[in-house]
């Protein structure tokens, strides 16, 4: 009627991190409990999986993005009516403020940059002086998701020589 009851060594199952120290009892009560110990790690498994689905997703609703064209710089060469070497001389703010075409709740301000030319790969090569009109947000504080690339600051030259020898 007495039962005699024999040392077991820990069982492990394949993929497991550690022994299953449950598992002393013989017969199907062990098995029982291995089965329970791998449905509980599936469990965590998959619970982790849905954990980090759930992470992946949440960051890719909170990243904001648009397509933007890789151009390289032969299509920029074809494309463009003018490619100089050139340092900027002044930059002025303009009297236009309005939203940008495409963008009608940023508020822009135009800008004037007056730029002295070194080299003239294409367009006129007698050009030594141009100026060149662009846009910069009206509060340079404002945050836009999904904005466009604007220049934000012009620097000017801070040269030994003076602007009347270009």
């Amino acid at each position: 009627m007495g039962q005699r009851q024999e040392a077991l060594e820990p069982l492990t199952l394949a993929g497991a991190d550690a022994p299953i120290a449950s598992l002393f009892v013989p017969g199907r009560s062990g098995w029982r409990a291995a089965q329970r110990h791998v449905e509980r790690r599936r469990t965590e498994h998959v619970m982790k999986g849905l954990f980090l689905t759930f992470v992946v997703w949440t960051m890719s609703t909170l990243c904001f993005g648009r397509p933007i064209a890789a151009w390289t710089y032969q299509e920029l060469f074809k494309q463009a009516d003018l490619v100089v070497v050139a340092a900027p001389i002044s930059t002025q703010d303009t009297k236009e403020s309005r939203g940008l075409p495409g963008w009608t709740v940023l508020a822009a301000v135009g800008v004037n940059t007056e730029f002295h030319t070194s080299l003239v790969m294409k367009g006129d090569k007698k050009l030594k002086r141009f100026i060149l009109h662009h846009y910069r947000l009206k509060d340079p504080e404002e945050i836009t998701r999904n904005a466009p690339a604007l220049v934000k600051s012009v620097r000017l030259p801070k040269s030994r020589m003076s602007q009347s020898s270009w």
